[in-house]
């Protein structure tokens, strides 16, 4: 080889020829351990044919295959670069195999892969996790107005402005936008006003406040048209029912109790159709009741002074409240309330009897205490509620045996006459009946065993009726400390 070929090779990064005689040498077998060494670090294939072979158009073809260029000649490598070479994830040669040198140049050597930092920026990028969006200008400006409005020192002490609003207790977020906002601590009440920038926060479903002294009406909040729910209950709000409450079309749930409220009930609001729950107990409250046309199933107006009789109901309501108002009139409506689980009317003006109807609904609590219902009491079968109260009315006739199933019964302050039925004092004896409430009635005998001692677990009060009772168990105070009503009173006793 010429010493123009000489250089054109050391150009292209080639190992430069020992000698000339070396294209004419032995076999393989011959070759130095240095040459080997080289062919290995250079990932190629052991030649199994002699290197005779290779005539100058084969070593310029092993040249045009692209092999990666040394960083030094061969001569200069020492074992830590060849231990380099291997970390950049060389392929480390295959063993020979035994098809002629010519044929391993035809098939060529693979490729390089991609280098090794390379692959392992890749993979620590699809491992990293995403990076959070940045809150919407609009919500964050709503919620850095909510501290200037609404104040408690522990509760905003984390609002940091300058980190993630996401973070923030009670704040959470979808994508960019905030979609339920929880505000005050139960150990951190929260005082001021509901400011009127809540309504830009317009990604909004979830919205409540704990309780605590926030005062003044409720802003403006038609603009939240993805709100669910809302509970602002037991603090100081005042005011009317806004009506921009009845243009929130996806308002599934309306808490607002325990605030000094007042008004009637827009019909508009009785009507939203996704409405189930409203709460407005213990407010100030007034005026007729609006029939309730959504598919309700809560419906809790207690402790209010709502008036007039009772509007049309929902028949999927479970829950039924409406006690501690001046509501008159009759309860018919109640009765077809195939669903209703927990009825309380206590505390109000309805009179007129008690429709059969509402003993065999699926209640787990009847309570029409308290009210002005009269006449006798009927069922067509054996009751199934556990509790009920029909104390302090103006129910007369005999004490229906088919209320024997009833684990707590609470029948005093009535107009009741003749014996206790004989199946009820039984249901007491064997622990049946938790409580048994017939005191200030005009009973006039039960089949009771002087000696009978009341199981503990009972209360049974029999007092001011008349008879004397056999048995004198612990009454509650207000019974009174008489045990029977005086003779004029009782009609059999005036005529003995």
């Amino acid at each position: 080889m010429g010493s123009a070929d000489h250089h054109h090779l050391l150009e292209r990064g080639e190992r430069k020829p020992q000698t000339t005689a070396s294209l004419s040498s032995p076999p393989t077998s011959a070759m130095g351990s240095a040459d080997h060494h080289h062919l290995l670090e250079r990932g190629e294939r052991k030649p199994q044919v002699p290197t005779s072979s290779l005539g100058s158009a084969d070593h310029h073809h092993l040249l045009e295959r692209g092999e990666r260029k040394p960083q030094a000649a061969t001569s200069s490598l020492g074992s830590s670069d060849h231990h380099n070479l291997l970390e950049r994830d060389e392929r480390k040669p295959q063993a020979a195999t035994s098809s002629p040198g010519s044929t391993d140049l035809e098939r060529g050597e693979r490729n390089p892969q991609t280098p090794t930092i390379l692959a392992l920026f890749l993979l620590l990028l699809s491992l990293s996790p995403p990076t959070s969006a940045i809150l919407h200008p609009i919500d964050f400006l709503a919620l850095q107005s909510l501290p200037d409005s609404l104040s408690s020192r522990p509760f905003f002490s984390s609002w940091d402005f300058s980190s993630d609003p996401c973070s923030f207790p009670g704040v959470l977020c979808s994508q960019d936008r905030v979609v339920s906002l929880s505000l005050g601590a139960p150990h951190h009440p929260l005082s001021g006003r509901l400011p009127p920038s809540l309504s830009n926060l317009s990604s909004l479903s979830s919205l409540s406040l704990s309780p605590g002294l926030v005062s003044g009406p409720i802003p403006d909040l038609s603009p939240l048209q993805n709100l669910r729910f809302l509970a602002l209950p037991r603090n100081r709000l005042t005011g009317h029912l806004p009506l921009s409450l009845t243009r929130l079309p996806l308002l599934q749930t309306l808490d607002l109790s325990f605030n000094l409220l007042h008004g009637g009930i827009p019909p508009t609001l009785a009507g939203i159709p996704p409405l189930q729950n409203l709460v407005l107990s213990h407010n100030r409250f007034s005026g007729e009741l609006p029939p309730f046309t959504a598919e309700l199933r809560r419906l809790d107006l207690k402790k209010n002074n709502f008036s007039g009789e009772l509007p049309r109901l929902p028949s999927s309501l479970r829950y039924l409240s409406l006690a501690g108002n001046g509501i008159s009139g009759g309860i018919s409506a109640v009765g077809g309330l195939r669903d209703l689980r927990f009825l309380d009317m206590t505390g109000n003006r309805f009179s007129g009897g008690i429709p059969p109807a509402v003993f065999g609904l699926p209640l787990e609590s009847l309570r029409l205490g308290r009210n002005r219902f009269s006449g006798e009491v009927t069922a067509a079968a054996a009751v199934g509620i556990p509790a009920v109260d029909l104390s302090f009315n103006r129910l007369s006739g005999g004490v229906p045996a088919e209320l024997s199933t009833v684990r707590r019964l609470y029948l005093n302050n009535n107009g009741f006459t003749g014996e206790v039925p004989g199946r009820m004092v039984e249901r007491v004896m064997e622990e049946g009946m938790d409580v048994l409430f017939l005191q200030h009635n005009f009973l006039t005998g039960i089949q009771l065993n002087p000696s009978a001692e009341i199981p503990p677990g009972a209360a049974v009060c029999l007092q001011y009726n008349c008879m004397v009772p056999p048995v004198a168990p612990p009454c509650p105070v207000a019974a009174g400390a008489a045990k029977s009503r005086p003779a004029a009173q009782c009609v059999e006793w005036r005529g003995r």
